[in-house]
């Protein structure tokens, strides 16, 4: 079980064995926000960071086009 959490964005999703989950929300600005694990998951809890990359549309679709040739 894992929460993950971006303070920035006052928002948290939980992962649940066995559940599929969606997130939709618009970030308002552009930038790198971190994020965690805020549900003590485990041993290597503390390791449980993450970052969340507001991109525009056009950088977006540069990031999946090259994920597609690789």
């Amino acid at each position: 079980v894992h929460g993950f959490w971006v303070p920035d964005f006052m928002y948290q999703v939980e992962a649940l064995p066995g559940v599929t989950n969606t997130i939709a929300f618009t970030a308002k600005k552009l930038g790198t926000y971190p994020g965690r694990c805020n549900i003590l998951c485990g041993r290597d809890h503390t390791y449980m960071i993450f970052n969340v990359k507001v991109v525009t549309p056009d950088e977006y679709k540069a990031y999946i086009n090259s994920l597609v040739k690789a």
